[in-house]
């Protein structure tokens, strides 16, 4: 800062932006010039205050729920055969990479399925939930399939098992094409070749004659 020296209020009121202090020895008001980088203007106290900004940070609980099913997506793909692959909305570098993975095992295999987990997140939220939905789409008939095997087995346990209940209720569900006689006859037939250690021909052809009646 440089200092000024004025002999009357009058010249020191011309100018703005000062620090005045009083100089006893000259009998003169000294004023220290500030630099005009150095001025702070003060608020005006009818504007609002300015909005403080905060940088967003990312939910850490949401990324690990996020990446997971990512893994799950991923783990998913890898299940799949080239054909079935070919029908979905993939890139040319995930589909190189899925089959890359398939080659791999153990820590490779984990360090491709992180790497094509983040290959994944790169394509967008919107990409991965139209992947999902037509991953479910294209399994949806093997998944069906599945559950109507499980069934079909269940019910052939349950009838060599003795179970009348259930017996009942196929009768009633199917009434129509069930053959009560015929049934019964390979549930005993199926217990003889059990206790007779004989290969299961009668429990075969019982899975298959239920299985005819579902579908």
């Amino acid at each position: 800062m440089t200092a000024k020296k004025y002999q009357s209020d009058d010249e020191l009121m011309k100018d703005d932006w000062v620090d005045e202090d009083w100089d006893e020895e000259d009998g003169v008001t000294v004023v220290w010039e500030v630099p005009t980088h150095q001025m702070q203007t003060m608020p005006d106290p009818n504007e609002p205050l300015p909005e403080k900004k905060y940088a967003i940070r990312p939910n850490k609980t949401q990324l690990k729920r996020e990446t997971q099913v990512i893994q799950t997506l991923v783990l998913d793909l890898l299940k799949q055969d080239a054909a079935s692959l070919a029908r979905l909305s993939l890139t040319e570098k995930l589909i190189v990479e899925l089959s890359t993975a398939k080659k791999l095992q153990k820590s490779a295999l984990k360090r491709q399925i992180k790497y094509l987990t983040s290959l994944m997140r790169e394509q967008g939220s919107d990409f991965i939930t139209e992947l999902t939905q037509a991953l479910d789409d294209q399994q949806r008939p093997h998944q069906q399939q599945v559950a109507q095997f499980h069934q079909i087995e269940a019910w052939r346990d349950q009838l060599l098992a003795g179970d009348q209940a259930c017996l009942q209720n196929l009768y009633t569900r199917y009434s129509t094409d069930f053959d009560m006689q015929y049934v019964r006859q390979l549930i005993r037939n199926a217990k003889k070749e059990q206790q007779q250690n004989k290969p299961p021909k009668s429990s075969r052809a019982l899975f298959q004659y239920l299985k005819g009646l579902a579908d």
